[in-house]
């Protein structure tokens, strides 16, 4: 598995890497990781998670077809650009693939592939180490679509390191820098001879509130131009669009001043009521004079972020009366999303071969449920939804219902991990008419099989005891509607698959158990 560091952060951390004696600092790009085999004339592309996406790029084909005569096996990044050079990020990828599922011929003219690994070359290669690997590249012939990744072959040396780090994070399109033992032997995907490193996007943004926290810290919600017509009104506040808070920080700030924050990812949500974005990760920097607006998010969701569509699952309006400040992501509703966020991959990729503490609340409102999954990473949630039909239906997983539509929620702070209780009318999880009702179901420990863009793979090992009647008691006494909850904690024990399923231009997020 690989961990992120961010670029800003390298002068201040330990790089941590294995006793290696030298690395490949290669560039990290911002596409589709994928192999390509060649057999006689025959070219095939397959994706991460091994399905053969060869149809939708026609044109690439025979450029890689031309890099050599013999058989072949490589491994690279498959990455669109505009007519003037400029990355366009993994989001564009997801339509060629969806233009030939739908019957169409896409104009692939634009996307390219950077190569990092030999793995056959008319024999086997993948014993060898990578070092070994990166020689064999120099008998292909690379052309202006099949490319090369840039790399630096580097001593285990921090300064040099972190040089070349930084040297790789520097280059056009590029989103950092991924380090590699020379002497690994060939694995697909990342694992524990990688180590990634991202560079954070700096923002110029508004200070719209100070919020005081303690030992004399403040985090600030702030907010860019509310400059297009686009835009979901419920997220301006005067000319401003609202983002989110930023981390906790020393400095200070006053309302209205102008700031520099760095952040990990943007994320654009749209919504029947317009356009809004959310920020990840937002490290404060220092005052500025400047502010940014829309054209500058878009750019960075292109580049670094991700685009979700949300439906409404079920047929009421969410209002929260803390929406102002972005406490309440959307409740109720899916995320479409095309891969799961990279955030997520990584976190969770982080936990394979160990445990960390899950919890499953069913959470209505009215007559309308459903059931959170909330896994704690580090110092937050990553978390999960399924969707209950109604407050009548039995729960998903006791009724072993397959196929569980479902959807990803942004990270979390972990207070949500042991809540329970009522939120109350326009509040977190709740609508203008009715309170959000929160009930823990299950609870335990749970671990990561797998971690990839359509893909994730997940065992649950849960905890005995009783279901608290306590908030079913309080609902019936104030006349809401609430589902008959068993006596007993649920048992998830097992292995559970999430994955994205494409169904025509849709993308589904469902939820299954494993068999095996």
């Amino acid at each position: 598995m690989s961990t992120d560091i961010f670029i800003q952060e390298l002068d201040s951390v330990s790089l941590e890497l294995a006793e290696a004696k030298k690395y490949s600092v290669e560039e990290k790009l911002n596409g589709f990781h994928v192999s390509v085999h060649k057999q006689g004339t025959i070219i095939k592309i397959f994706s991460e998670q091994k399905k053969d996406i060869t149809k939708a790029f026609p044109t690439l084909i025979k450029s890689l077809n031309s890099i050599s005569d013999e058989n072949f096996i490589v491994d690279g990044e498959l990455v669109p650009y505009d007519d003037k050079g400029n990355t366009l990020g993994r989001n564009e990828l997801m339509k060629y693939v969806g233009a030939v599922k739908s019957g169409k011929n896409p104009d692939d003219s634009n996307i390219k592939i950077h190569i990092w690994d030999l793995v056959y070359l008319n024999k086997d290669l993948s014993e060898l180490p990578l070092s070994q690997r990166i020689n064999y590249l120099s008998k292909l012939k690379f052309n202006d679509r099949v490319i090369e990744v840039k790399r630096n072959i580097v001593e285990n040396e921090p300064d040099k390191l972190k040089k070349a780090i930084k040297e790789m994070s520097e280059i056009k399109g590029s989103e950092g820098a991924v380090v590699k033992d020379l002497s690994s032997p060939y694995s697909f995907g990342e694992n524990s001879s990688w180590r990634k490193f991202r560079k954070l996007t700096q923002l110029s943004v508004e200070v719209l509130k100070a919020v005081p926290k303690k030992r004399d810290l403040y985090n600030y919600l702030v907010g860019i131009k509310a400059d297009k017509d686009f835009l979901d009104n419920r997220y301006i506040q005067g000319n401003k669009l609202i983002l989110g808070h930023t981390f906790n920080t020393d400095k200070v700030f006053k309302e209205g001043d102008k700031i520099n924050i760095l952040v990990e990812e943007v994320w654009r949500h749209e919504t029947n009521k317009g356009i809004h974005y959310s920020i990840h990760k937002p490290r404060v920097e220092d005052k500025t004079n400047n502010i940014d607006g829309t054209d500058k998010l878009e750019d960075i969701v292109t580049s670094i972020g991700v685009s979700v569509k949300h439906n409404f699952i079920e047929n009421i309006d969410v209002l929260s009366g803390e929406l102002s400040e972005l406490q309440d992501s959307g409740e109720g509703k899916e995320i479409e999303v095309l891969n799961f966020p990279d955030k997520m991959q990584n976190d969770f990729n982080n936990l394979v071969g160990k445990y960390g503490k899950y919890v499953m609340q069913v959470h209505t409102r009215g007559s309308t449920l459903h059931y959170d999954i909330r896994h704690k990473v580090n110092n937050h949630l990553q978390g999960i939804t399924l969707f209950g039909r109604s407050i009548a239906d039995r729960l998903p997983i006791e009724s072993q219902r397959n196929n569980i539509r479902g959807t990803i929620k942004m990270p979390q702070p972990t207070d949500w991990l042991t809540f329970e209780g009522v939120s109350k009318k326009g509040g977190i999880g709740a609508t203008k008419n009715y309170p959000g009702i929160f009930t823990i179901i299950s609870k335990g420990k749970f671990t990561i099989h797998e971690a990839s863009d359509h893909k994730i793979v997940i065992e649950y090992s849960s905890e005995s005891g009783k279901i608290n009647k306590e908030i079913k008691d309080y609902a019936k006494k104030e006349g809401f509607p609430y589902p008959n909850l068993p006596d007993n904690l649920v048992d998830l024990t097992g292995k559970y698959s999430l994955h994205i399923a494409h169904i025509g231009d849709r993308h589904i997020i469902l939820f299954d158990k494993v068999k095996s």
